[in-house]
């Protein structure tokens, strides 16, 4: 009896056992399957709803802008013929122009409505694919005539055997062959050569000219320019020519072969070859007192394995008195030259340099993406690649004080990353610009070319370095946040106490998952706005860029108070904590209020005393925001940043809303901003009034030097200049409330 009832009960067991097998086995991943399907198909559904509607829509829209242009065509044609009639020709020209532009848009309504909308309802828009992007690339990038103009004539001692595409500066691009007179004179000419030329009589302007002109004498002894002259018809200038396609053209090749992940282990080995020519030649045009100024894939020439830096149209002294200009091609082009640019600093004043190793991140995140650095520094990474690199490009388009000084720094942590075996193992901080390799030391030959020459040959950590104690992993103590850099501590020994920073980020993982996810799916909302064209590209990427900030904002709040929380559960004694708690309430309690009554007795007087001691905000700016203009002669020295940025938290700390990083009203409000110091007894410009007014600001927050001598951060001045009423007897004028 009892043997029996053993052996049903485990039989009952087996049976139970065999009953979750079956189910954790068979039946799970059966209802997933059915629940995929079923997923799968409601997704089909969609998708076909949604495509329908897209053509709808889309035939609809095209068909009412196309009836839309005749009629405007229709307005504008009588207006034309009367100019004509009456003798205006600048407004018949102008007229003439507004109907062209109305047959481009029926044009292009008729081809969509015709021939793209129905093709690519029916998954054929592949066909279109070369016609719309390949064969209008092609026709954009066309030489130009392969002979000079009659009125022009010849090159002497040149041969012209063909032509290039010209640029944005007006000039032609020839290629061309030197006599054997030429070359018995110069034996350092090359066997073809490329001369850009501007002519007056074909439309070339004199700034062009000028700018063209004014660093040549410096590139003609790097050896960059060959030969130059200047006559009564046309200026030209004679540099090598490289034969070959530019680096945008192979790097859409690349990704072509490669899968949809990215470029694989050889073809990472290829970009960094390519990007290290780029560097090496970016730091003989430095150390040569010269600044590219428009690094971009274009004019980055791929012959033999080798990239060639080409156009020199907008190369400048780096020591020039000239004031910043905003030249330059988006994206490649760093926004914090084109802020410098709007509020007049000189290329004395900076260091160009950092410029160019910007467009140099750029070009190799355009490499490894195969798109546009569309929001800088903060672009994110979707392709296959090492940690490494993603960190140099990060560092590279970095704010002007926190990037890489030189491009020989970053050229030695490239090379610190592609003389490794494996790419992908190497880390971040194991590179020689963070101290985990060797000091990289340059030497110079007679000819002038730095060679290269450091111990960074592998990821390894050099033996005479400690090395962790087995069963404790290091510890990274990130030094900023902004920029990404951070710093091994040496870990202690296994019996040591260990704060971990694991539960942290376990903790807001979820948050910050969240955070990534609405992101995402903003930035698919304002493409899918922009396909639908009811946003513009600009606003576009202006609103994807606020979210970005925002969203980089809420990491660094949470990860302070994080260090907040683990500085006071590790930190200092208890004696010591409630010492410290002892003095912030000495602090609230008795500093404070002298503080407060000295800071409205000065108000009153219509003066701060000090930028410690602030008044509230007026009441008269009550949800309105301030304007920060940073208007320092010094604005780029680093005690003068750290001054600004000083009093500049205070502010906000007082309760100030203060803006600093909107460039459109900044440039809206510099339009109408007076030069110099404003004076407070005189209204305020109406435009400026208007302005300010119509940005919903209280006023402008401005920097200015004090006169006189002495260090440029002991010579701060604070203004405020408002257009508000911001006491009961003033009219509204400029307010120079000063520390």
């Amino acid at each position: 009896m009892v043997g029996g009832t053993f052996g049903a009960l485990i039989v009952f067991i087996l049976g139970l056992v065999v009953l979750g097998l079956v189910i954790a086995f068979v039946l799970v991943p059966l209802l997933k399957g059915i629940g995929w399907l079923i997923g799968g198909v409601f997704k089909g559904i969609g998708w076909v709803i949604a495509h329908i509607y897209q053509f709808i829509a889309g035939m609809l829209k095209d068909s009412v802008r196309f009836v839309g242009s005749l009629i405007a065509m229709v307005v504008l044609m009588p207006l034309l013929l009367m100019n004509i009639v009456i003798g205006r020709w600048s407004a018949a020209g102008h007229f003439g122009r507004s109907i062209k532009r109305e047959c481009n848009v029926a044009s292009n309504c008729i081809y969509r409505v015709a021939l793209q909308r129905p093709l690519r309802f029916v998954l054929l828009g592949g066909l279109l694919e070369g016609v719309e992007e390949r064969v209008n690339e092609a026709m954009i990038n066309a030489p130009t005539s392969d002979r000079p103009s009659r009125r022009v004539g010849k090159f002497d001692g040149y041969t012209i055997i063909g032509s290039l595409p010209g640029g944005g500066s007006g000039a032609k691009l020839y290629i061309a062959q030197p006599d054997d007179a030429k070359r018995a004179r110069n034996s350092a000419l090359p066997e073809r050569v490329v001369i850009k030329s501007f002519t007056l009589t074909d439309g070339s302007s004199l700034p062009q000219i000028i700018r063209e002109s004014r660093a040549l004498e410096a590139a003609k002894q790097l050896g960059l320019v060959l030969e130059h002259d200047l006559d009564e018809h046309r200026f030209f200038y004679v540099m090598p020519y490289h034969e070959g396609d530019h680096l945008g053209l192979i790097t859409r090749q690349m990704h072509g072969k490669s899968d949809a992940n990215g470029l694989n282990v050889r073809q990472l080995g290829t970009v960094f070859e390519y990007v290290e020519d780029l560097l090496g030649t970016l730091a003989e045009y430095h150390r040569g007192g010269l600044w590219h100024k428009d690094v971009k894939p274009e004019n980055i020439i791929i012959h033999d394995g080798e990239a060639h830096l080409v156009d020199l149209g907008l190369v400048t002294p780096l020591r020039s008195a000239m004031t910043l200009t905003t030249h330059g091609t988006e994206y490649f082009r760093d926004p914090e030259m084109v802020r410098m640019a709007l509020r007049g600093v000189k290329v004395h004043q900076v260091d160009g340099a950092k410029f160019d190793i910007y467009a140099v991140g750029a070009v190799l995140y355009f490499i490894t993406e195969n798109t546009f650095p569309a929001h800088g520094g903060l672009s994110a990474f979707a392709k296959r690649s090492p940690e490494a690199l993603r960190w140099i490009v990060r560092r590279a388009m970095a704010d002007y004080n926190k990037r890489y000084e030189t491009a020989d720094q970053m050229l030695a942590d490239l090379r610190y990353v592609s003389s490794a075996r494996d790419p992908f193992s190497v880390k971040p901080a194991q590179l020689p610009s963070m101290g985990g390799a060797s000091p990289t030391r340059f030497v110079v030959d007679p000819a002038g070319v730095a060679q290269v020459v450091s111990s960074a040959g592998s990821p390894k950590p050099p033996a005479e370095e400690p090395q962790a104690p087995r069963g404790r992993r290091p510890e990274l103590r990130v030094t900023n946040w902004w920029t990404g850099a951070y710093q091994v501590e040496k870990a202690g020994a296994p019996g040591a106490p260990h704060v971990a920073a694991q539960p942290f980020f376990q903790q807001e993982a979820k948050a910050f998952r969240e955070q990534a996810r609405a992101f995402r799916e903003q930035a698919a909302s304002l493409r899918h706005q922009v396909h639908a064209r009811t946003m513009s590209p600009r606003r576009a990427a202006r609103e994807q860029v606020k979210a970005a900030r925002a969203r980089a904002r809420e990491i660094q709040r949470r990860t302070r108070s994080h260090l907040h929380r683990r500085h006071i559960e590790h930190g200092p004694a208890p004696v010591l904590a409630v010492l410290a708690v002892a003095m912030i309430l000495v602090g609230v309690f008795v500093v404070l209020p002298m503080s407060r009554r000295s800071a409205s007795v000065t108000s009153s007087q219509g003066l701060v005393a000090a930028p410690y001691a602030l008044p509230a905000p007026p009441a008269e700016a009550a949800g309105r925001a301030w304007l920060f203009l940073n208007d320092h002669p010094a604005a780029t020295n680093p005690r003068v940043q750290v001054e600004i940025q000083k009093v500049l938290g205070q502010y906000r700390d007082g309760g100030w809303r203060v803006i600093t990083d909107d460039a459109d009203i900044e440039v809206a409000v510099r339009k109408f901003l007076p030069a110099g110091q404003i004076d407070p007894d005189r209204p305020l410009p109406p435009l400026l009034r208007k302005t300010i007014l119509d940005n919903d600001l209280a006023g402008i927050l401005r920097i200015i030097a004090k006169p006189g001598e002495g260090a440029p951060h002991e010579r701060i001045d604070w203004v405020l200049i408002s257009p508000l009423k911001l006491t009961h007897d003033q009219a509204p004028v400029a307010d120079t409330r000063r520390n």
